[in-house]
């Protein structure tokens, strides 16, 4: 599942800690309760579960049509957009009309979140 930092090649190791000196967080894996935390002064030890934060696919909304709400990856890893807020099932969500694919846009980033919570609702407009 997750590997220990001391079992992590050099480069994972260097990508991790850049990452901590660029952001000054970086998240931690609280073995007794399985779930990660972000910390700010991480004590590196190479039995350690450490890891840079999870993010969710993004684009640029603007060049999105105004009736796309929501975006979500699904298992297979693509990333379509939809109007109404989608279900997930046991490997993709659910849509009740067409969906055109998000990742064809050039502003689309993937992120690094399983696909499971990769549901983004498109921001409020600003006035």
């Amino acid at each position: 599942m997750y590997k220990r930092f001391g079992e992590l090649s050099r480069e994972e190791q260097l990508d991790i800690v850049t990452y901590w000196l660029d952001t000054g967080r970086i998240e931690v894996l609280d073995t007794y309760s399985n779930r990660w935390y972000t910390i700010t002064m991480p004590a590196w030890q190479h039995k350690g579960y450490f890891r840079k934060p999870l993010t969710k696919p993004s684009v640029n909304w603007d060049h999105v049509a105004k009736e796309y709400n929501y975006m979500a990856t699904d298992k297979s890893g693509a990333t379509y957009l939809y109007k109404l807020k989608p279900h997930k099932s046991s490997s993709f969500f659910n849509s009740e009309s067409y969906r055109p694919r998000a990742d064809t846009f050039a502003s689309f980033v993937k992120g690094t979140c399983d696909w499971e919570n990769s549901l983004v609702k498109r921001p409020e407009q600003q006035q």
